[in-house]
C-alpha cells in the first residue's frame, strides 16, 4: 500500500498563510486514511458482492471468519469515513478544509503561487471543484449518507451500548461508497490545490482489486462436516 510522507515546507508554496499550513495535517492524514479505505471498499465489495466467491465459502468452515473480516472491515471503514467529516477538532474535517480553502481571501495567493508552476495550475478551474465539493456535502443525497454513516459511527460502533436511537436509519452499501467517492475526490483536488502533489487513487483502487482477487481466488475451502454455518453475506 502507498505510503504518505509528512507535508514539509518543501511541499508548499513558500509564503503560504499560516491559517492554511495548519491545514496540511489533517490533508495529510486524509490522503492516509483515504489510501487505506480504497483497499478496504474493494474488499469489503467482494465479501458481500463477488457471487461467485460467495458460493465457494458459503457453507463452508471457512464462512463464519469471511463473517468476521467483513465486519471489522465495515466498522473500520464507518469509522474512517466518519472521521474525516466529522466536526471535532481532533478528527481530519473535510468540511472545513474546503470551507477555508474557498475564502475569498487566499485565490490571490493561489493564483501566483500557481504560475510559478511549470506548466502552471489552472487557479479558477481546481477552485471552481472545491467550491462544488464544498456546496455538494450540505446537500442531499450526500448530505445524508455521510449523516447515517456519522450516526452509525456514534451509535452502532464507537458506543458503550452500540445500540442505535429510535428512528436510527441504517447506512446501505451505496451510502459507504458514495461517502468514499467525495472524500478521495475532495482530497485528491485540495492536494494538487495547495501542494501540487498528485493522488491516483484509481490506481489505489486498481491494486486493492487486484490484491482483493488474489485473496479470494487463494481460499478453496473444505465442505463444513459440522452443524450449518452462517452464510458469509449474513
Amino acid at each position: 500500500m502507498p505510503q504518505w510522507p509528512p507535508l514539509g515546507p518543501d511541499h508548499y508554496p513558500e509564503g503560504m498563510p499560516a491559517e492554511l499550513v495548519e491545514l496540511l495535517p489533517s490533508l495529510h492524514a486524509a490522503c492516509v486514511v483515504v489510501t487505506s479505505a480504497a483497499y478496504e471498499h474493494e474488499m469489503f465489495r467482494a465479501f458481500g458482492h463477488d457471487e461467485a466467491f460467495l458460493r465457494k465459502v458459503n457453507g463452508t468452515d471457512v464462512a463464519p471468519a469471511i463473517g468476521v473480516l467483513r465486519t471489522c472491515i465495515s466498522d473500520s471503514l464507518v469509522l474512517s469515513l466518519a472521521m474525516l467529516f466529522k466536526s471535532d477538532p481532533k478528527a481530519v474535517n473535510l468540511r472545513y478544509l474546503l470551507n477555508t480553502l474557498c475564502r475569498p481571501e487566499y485565490p490571490t495567493f493561489f493564483a501566483a503561487a500557481h504560475r510559478r508552476r511549470n506548466p502552471p495550475l489552472d487557479t479558477e478551474h481546481q477552485r471552481g471543484r472545491l467550491i462544488r465539493m464544498q456546496r455538494r456535502i450540505t446537500r442531499d443525497p450526500l448530505r445524508r449518507c455521510i449523516q447515517r454513516i456519522d450516526d452509525l459511527r456514534d451509535q452502532g460502533v464507537a458506543h458503550l451500548s452500540r445500540t442505535p436511537k429510535p428512528g436510527f436509519e441504517w447506512p446501505l452499501m451505496s451510502d459507504v461508497s458514495m461517502a468514499f467517492v467525495a472524500a478521495a475526490n475532495i482530497t485528491v483536488t485540495a492536494l494538487h490545490y495547495m501542494t501540487w502533489r498528485r493522488f491516483n487513487v484509481r490506481a489505489s483502487r486498481t491494486h486493492g482489486i487486484m490484491l482483493t482477487r488474489a485473496f479470494t481466488q487463494a481460499i478453496s475451502p473444505a465442505p463444513a462436516i459440522s452443524s450449518p454455518l452462517p452464510n458469509a453475506s449474513a
